[in-house]
């Protein structure tokens, strides 16, 4: 199954209940039903389709995590367009090698980044890129927003043509990702005798692909695996441009007809918290963020709570069936909802130590499909050079 239709029999199904609760940068949040996020991503794919979003068509995503996001991601896979994810942080070289190497119909970026992303845009080899400016936050899902039908700034003029030099995509491909290589590139030819020695060439980014059939195969993976039901609830800890994320958790969840929390940005300081006031039962950490988040703690950040916090009384879907004790510490207090965390390689004993001593619920090293640069497809310089099954779990 191909993720758009996965997610419009999700729709369908699940239709009022909640799909995705989306905390601000100030702290407020809002809750989308199904239906409700379902419309936001028809309305999206109109808006890509009308920059020439189309089956092997690449978008380029330029944004942090944000509704605006998924409503992009999902309106791709609904397209059959390739989201192209990006590290929101990346400077103008290496957007440049993306935009060059991904040649996309449209380019969609945060304001904060525009002028970056411009001057990339500008430099490559798609200078008249249409470019979409959102605000990261609330008002892009809202009447108005460039993703709706507003008006917004673009480079170039939209409509037959804009994406004619778009490259084309092998048929299974969903997700476009590029991750730090290892090791510089090497020269291609010796320096002179007696030359000084030159810096070594930058080091190129690795792009992978991620196809649908290997992403719904780790979602429904991972919802067996960790026990989602559509009671769950999931906070979703990492980046949405890494492909583990988007597959073994957003897409879990969409899988399970759960519902997901999404904070525009991870705070160490205010997670436990969050997911206390959200009702959180399942989280995913990076071996890294799990040890910011209890170094938080150890500052004073976010303390140890002893009492069980009371049910919450705006949530009639939870009920007792399928509350999960599997990782639960016995002997500590619970502090929270949470049923089952999940981290990935690399923590250390004391971080999970700490983490159970804080909530009541010790985390469990990842298990299942575990994305790697091995298990997408390589982004060569042509289509025809890919096997049309690799990049799915092995």
């Amino acid at each position: 199954m191909d993720i758009g239709t996965l997610w419009e029999a999700a729709v369908r199904d699940r239709d009022r209940s909640p799909f995705l609760t989306f905390i601000t940068r100030p702290g407020d949040s809002n809750t989308w039903s199904y239906r409700q996020f379902g419309q936001l991503v028809r309305l999206t794919a109109d808006r890509l389709r009308a920059a020439g979003a189309a089956p092997g068509r690449t978008v380029h995503l330029d944004l942090h995590n944000s509704p605006a996001f998924i409503m992009c991601w999902l309106a791709c896979a609904s397209l059959g367009a390739v989201a192209v994810g990006c590290e929101p942080e990346a400077e103008v070289p290496e957007l440049v090698d993306q935009l060059d190497r991904t040649r996309p119909v449209l380019g969609v970026v945060g304001l904060d980044r525009r002028w970056t992303y411009r001057n990339a845009v500008s430099r490559s080899t798609v200078p008249e890129l249409t470019v979409i400016e959102l605000t990261e936050d609330e008002p892009d899902t809202l009447a108005g927003s460039p993703l709706l039908g507003g008006a917004t700034r673009s480079t170039a003029t939209e409509g037959t043509g804009a994406g004619a030099g778009s490259r084309e995509m092998p048929p299974d491909a969903l997700s476009v990702f590029f991750t730090a290589p290892a090791h510089a590139a090497l020269p291609t030819e010796a320096p002179p005798p007696n030359s000084p020695p030159a810096s070594p060439p930058p080091a190129r980014s690795d792009g992978r692909i991620l196809t649908h059939a290997a992403c719904a195969g780790i979602a429904r993976e991972h919802a067996t695996t960790h026990g989602l039901d559509p009671n769950s609830r999931w906070f979703i800890t990492g980046d949405l441009h890494d492909p583990a994320t988007l597959a073994a958790e957003l897409t879990a969840v969409i899988t399970a007809g759960a519902a997901a929390i999404l904070a525009a940005r991870f705070s160490p300081d205010t997670w436990i918290d969050q997911t206390e006031r959200f009702g959180a039962t399942h989280t995913r950490f990076s071996a890294g963020r799990l040890s910011a988040l209890v170094d938080a703690t150890a500052r004073g950040g976010a303390p140890a709570r002893g009492a069980e916090p009371a049910r919450r009384d705006d949530d009639p879907e939870r009920g007792d069936a399928g509350a999960g004790t599997a990782g639960l510490v016995t002997d500590a207090p619970r502090a929270s909802t949470l049923e089952s965390v999940i981290v990935g390689p690399g923590a250390v004993d004391a971080a999970f130590d700490r983490f159970a001593k804080l909530t009541g619920v010790r985390p469990v090293v990842a298990s299942g499909t575990v994305i790697a640069a091995a298990d997408l497809l390589p982004l060569s310089s042509s289509s025809e050079d890919i096997p049309a099954n690799a990049g799915t779990p092995v």
